[in-house]
C-alpha cells in the first residue's frame, strides 16, 4: 500500500522529483495541493485548513474526533490512542468508541492528530504509529517528552487508503504516561484527530 508523508521539505520523500519534465509538473502540483491543506497556529499546532477552502478535500468523508478524558499507555506496551468524542462527520466513518476510521472511498486522505502526554516518571519517549487493517502504514519518528510536562504529539501524514480499510492510531511510550488535560485549554484545542479525503 503507497503511504506518503506529508511534511513537504528537502528530506522529504515529495523532494525526490521524477525526472520527466511533464511527470514532474504533476508531481509539484500535487505537493503544492498538499502544501495548501496545512496551517501553523500560533501555538505550533498543524491543522487542516478549513475543508471548502483546501483542494480536492472532500467533505463528506472528513471527520474530527477529539479525546475529552485520561488515557493511560503501558510502559512499552501498543495502544490505540482512543479520541472518543466524534466532534463532526459521520459515525459510519469514525467509530469513536474503538477510535477505527473505516475508509468510507478509495483515494488519498489527509491524517492529522495531537494530544498531549505526560509522563508518570521522569521523561518518556514517545512513538507514534498508523495501522491500516492492523498492520503498520506509517511510523512516525520518536519523539522526547520532558518530565513533569504535558509534552505535544502532532503528526500529520498522506495515506492512500481503499474503501473498507480500517485505519487506527496506536502510541508506544517508553514509561507509563497519560493523555492528559490540557490545562486552561479545552481538550478539543489539544487532543483532537482529523481525517479527510484529498485525493
Amino acid at each position: 500500500m503507497p503511504v506518503q508523508t506529508s511534511t513537504i521539505d528537502a528530506t522529504s520523500p515529495f523532494a525526490i522529483a521524477p525526472t520527466t519534465a511533464s511527470v514532474r509538473a504533476n508531481f509539484l502540483a500535487a505537493k503544492n495541493e498538499l502544501n495548501q491543506c496545512f496551517i501553523n497556529d500560533d501555538a505550533a499546532k498543524t491543522r487542516i485548513t478549513a475543508l471548502e477552502s483546501a483542494p480536492a478535500a472532500s467533505a463528506a468523508h472528513a471527520i474530527t474526533a477529539a479525546r475529552e478524558s485520561t488515557q493511560t499507555f503501558t510502559s512499552a506496551v501498543q495502544t490505540k490512542v482512543l479520541f472518543d468524542v466524534l466532534k463532526s462527520g459521520s459515525a459510519t466513518d469514525y467509530n469513536a468508541a474503538t477510535g477505527e476510521y473505516l475508509c468510507p472511498e478509495t483515494g488519498l486522505y489527509l491524517i492529522n492528530f495531537a494530544f498531549l502526554i505526560r509522563p508518570s516518571l521522569g521523561s518518556v519517549i514517545v512513538q507514534n504509529t498508523l495501522r491500516v487493517n492492523n498492520v503498520v502504514a506509517r511510523e512516525f519518528e520518536a519523539q522526547n517528552g520532558n518530565a513533569n510536562s504535558n509534552n505535544p504529539c502532532t503528526r500529520t501524514a498522506a495515506v492512500q487508503l481503499t474503501a473498507g480499510e480500517v485505519l487506527t492510531l496506536w502510541c508506544l511510550a517508553s514509561v507509563t504516561s497519560s493523555l492528559t488535560t490540557p490545562g486552561t485549554e479545552t481538550w478539543e484545542s489539544r487532543n483532537n484527530l482529523q481525517i479527510a479525503k484529498i485525493g
